[in-house]
């Protein structure tokens, strides 16, 4: 099982913002089946599922289209479906996982693959900001 951590500072409500998911693209070695994409709290619970396939192609180069194609795997924006109320519900802040995991072609052993990162949803307070002027190639410039 590989590994990276990666932590999102801030995941927006707004669904114009720049960046308001976590989503990964892998490069396949293999024809993989039974693949699943799912969202992790940090305790190893399942909140979401968002990906079920019975099968994905091994990542190849298209000769027409002149470019890898890859296994571009779901987005998550930070909510889930909860079925105890049937309402969709946006995750508590704290540490989770992106999980895709899969059964190699010619294997039989599952194999997983974790991205743990930290959901941060609270803008950071910024302090101390001083503002000079300075002069650059003869022009005055913010620093």
């Amino acid at each position: 099982m590989a590994t990276r951590q990666l932590t999102i500072r801030r995941l927006p409500s707004d669904k114009n913002a720049l960046y308001n998911e976590i989503s990964m693209k892998y490069y396949l070695l293999r024809n993989i089946s039974n693949v699943q994409v799912d969202i992790l709290d940090g305790q190893g619970n399942k909140v979401t599922t968002l990906s079920s396939s019975t099968n994905r192609k091994k990542t190849y180069y298209n000769a027409h289209s002149q470019q890898y194609i890859y296994y571009n795997a779901p987005a998550w924006d930070g909510t889930y479906y909860d079925q105890r109320d049937g309402n969709i519900k946006t995750a508590d802040d704290g540490s989770y996982t992106y999980r895709i995991s899969g059964v190699p072609e010619g294997g039989d052993k599952r194999q997983v693959f974790d991205v743990p990162f930290k959901l941060d949803s609270k803008a950071p307070t910024v302090r101390h900001v001083a503002l000079s002027a300075k002069t650059k190639m003869g022009k005055p410039s913010i620093i």
